[in-house]
C-alpha cells in the first residue's frame, strides 16, 4: 500500500524575490509514479515589471546538477493586469527523489 508523503528535501531557489515579485512558494508530496508539486507566486507591487507564465521545476543532485526537469503553467490569473495577486501551479514529475536530491522552483517566461 503507497503512504503518500511530504517530501522533506524541498528546496525553493534561494535568490531574492525579483522584479515585484515573490520567490514562489512550493510543497511537494510524493505519489505512486513521482511527485505532485504545488505552489505560488505572488505580485508585491503595482509597479512589477512583466509577470512570468510559469515556473520550471527541477530534480537537482546533492551537488546542485539538474538530473531532471519540468514547466508548470501559472494560474488563476492573479499576475494579470496591475494589481496585487498570486498565481498558482501544479505539476506531477514522472520521478521521485533519491537521498540528497532536491526540488527547486524557479520563475520562467
Amino acid at each position: 500500500m503507497l503512504t503518500t508523503a511530504l517530501i522533506a528535501a524541498v528546496s525553493v531557489l534561494s535568490t531574492p524575490a525579483a522584479n515585484g515579485y515573490s520567490q514562489p512558494s512550493v510543497s511537494a508530496v510524493a505519489s505512486e509514479t513521482g511527485a505532485d508539486v504545488h505552489g505560488s507566486i505572488c505580485r508585491l507591487r503595482a509597479d512589477a515589471l512583466a509577470p512570468p507564465s510559469m515556473v520550471v521545476i527541477r530534480r537537482t543532485d546533492a551537488s546542485g546538477h539538474v538530473e531532471a526537469s519540468t514547466a508548470a503553467v501559472l494560474n488563476g490569473g492573479g499576475l494579470r493586469g496591475r494589481g496585487l495577486g498570486c498565481a498558482y501551479y501544479t505539476a506531477h514529475t514522472e520521478w521521485r527523489l533519491d537521498d540528497g536530491e532536491r526540488i527547486v522552483v524557479a520563475p520562467a517566461n
